[in-house]
C-alpha cells in the first residue's frame, strides 16, 4: 500500500488531497493498483490450482509405481506357478516311464500284460490330473 502523498503534475505542483491525508493518489494510479491487485489475486488462484495439479500428478505417479509393483508380484507368482507345473510334469513323466518300464520288465503273461499297460496309462493320467 502507498502511504506517501502523491502530487498531480497537471500544470501545477499542488497536491490533490489535503496535506495531512495518508493516501493521496491520482485516479489512474488507483486504477492501476486495483488492476494489479486483481491480477495478483488471479495469479494466486492460478498458483493454487497449479499446486493442486502437481499434487495430483505426484499421487498418480505413486499409484502407478504401486501398480507396477503389484504387476511384478503377479508375474513372479505366475513364474513360480509355471515352474511348479513344469516340475510336476517332469515328475509325472518319470512316474509314467517307471510304470511302463515295470510293466515291460515283469514280463507278465500276455493277458496280464495287456491289462497292465492301460493301468500304467491310467495311473499316469491320474497323476497328471491331480498335479503331481
Amino acid at each position: 500500500m502507498l502511504l506517501s502523498t502523491a502530487f498531480v503534475s497537471t500544470g501545477s505542483a499542488q497536491p490533490i488531497g489535503e496535506k495531512d491525508d495518508l493516501i493521496c493518489v491520482e485516479i489512474s494510479d488507483a486504477q492501476t493498483m486495483d488492476r494489479c491487485l486483481q491480477e495478483n489475486s488471479i495469479l494466486r488462484e492460478l498458483v493454487t490450482v497449479k499446486d493442486q495439479q502437481i499434487s495430483n500428478l505426484e499421487k498418480e505417479v505413486e499409484l502407478k509405481a504401486q501398480e507396477v509393483e503389484i504387476k511384478d508380484r503377479i508375474i513372479a507368482v505366475k513364474d513360480m506357478e509355471i515352474a511348479a507345473t513344469q516340475r510336476a510334469l517332469d515328475q509325472m513323466k518319470d512316474v509314467s516311464d517307471r510304470a511302463i518300464k515295470l510293466a515291460e520288465v515283469s514280463q507278465p503273461k500276455t493277458g496280464l500284460k495287456d491289462m497292465l499297460m492301460p493301468l500304467a496309462i491310467i495311473i499316469g493320467a491320474m497323476l497328471i490330473a491331480i498335479g503331481l
